[in-house]
């Protein structure tokens, strides 16, 4: 049997590495990150609110079964063996939480599956509202998706197949309230809650300024996380891509 000539050789071994780049695109691709903000945290699994609010070397917040209930009712998660039936409708008006059962749809009994996307909180003071906000918000931070892959053949792929943020675009999580002076409090938890981490602290890529910090995520990716004062029109949100929106004092914003 003779050999292959060099040229059809090389042309074996270009496409071989040209799939396996592929491959490896792809799984880059649908490794969420969640799951890459996790791992390098040291946990054993995605980052969570519960995991960023709860564990020890993260906020170490002692949240109460109350505010256990509140963070696994954000995260889309199970949460039945937390707190007897009674207390479960004095909290969130419904006996029990699905256990990932396929998207059930409100019937009264049941919150819906899956994460929401808007959380309305309404509390009493000092329920720990702001505190466990801001780590959602810095929850969004670490785990929103910059590039996906196009839903549609009109989304025109980059060179690495994905759409969304490109290198070098601006990308802002905000904190707004009525007034500027409003941000403070919320702000101050962010800045506070990641000193405190020996693991979090590590994710500023400088010292933060009294109404900004820049977040470097565990993919490289950086963040800019801004206090706004609340605007007519919302003119000062616009213009850049949003890795997540906390509206502090919500009562009063027209």
């Amino acid at each position: 049997v003779s050999a292959p000539a060099p040229a059809d050789g090389f042309s074996v071994f270009a496409s071989l590495h040209e799939r396996r780049r592929e491959e490896r695109r792809a799984q880059n691709a649908n490794e969420s990150p969640a799951v890459i903000a996790g791992r390098a945290l040291g946990l054993d699994g995605p980052l969570t609110l519960e995991r960023l609010v709860c564990e020890t070397s993260l906020g170490a917040l002692p949240a109460s079964k109350a505010q256990v209930l509140l963070l696994r009712a954000a995260d889309g998660k199970p949460a039945n063996d937390v707190l007897p039936t009674a207390r479960m409708v004095f909290h969130l008006g419904c006996e029990r939480m699905p256990a990932n059962d396929g998207g059930i749809l409100w019937n009264g009994e049941r919150l819906p599956s899956g994460r929401p996307r808007i959380v309305v909180l309404r509390t009493g003071v000092r329920a720990g509202k702001t505190l466990i906000s801001v780590l959602a918000l810095l929850l969004s931070v670490l785990t929103c998706q910059f590039r996906r892959p196009p839903m549609n053949d009109e989304e025109v792929p980059g060179p690495d197949g994905l759409v969304g943020v490109r290198p070098g675009e601006l990308v802002r999580a905000i904190i707004v309230a009525p007034r500027l002076e409003n941000t403070r409090a919320p702000f101050q938890h962010l800045v506070g809650t990641m000193n405190a981490s020996p693991v979090l602290r590590k994710l500023f890529v400088k010292k933060p300024l009294a109404e900004s910090c820049v977040i470097r995520r565990p993919d490289g990716r950086e963040v800019e996380v801004k206090c706004l004062a609340a605007d007519a029109g919302g003119t000062n949100l616009r213009s850049t891509w949003l890795a997540g929106a906390l509206f502090d004092e919500a009562d009063f914003h027209d």
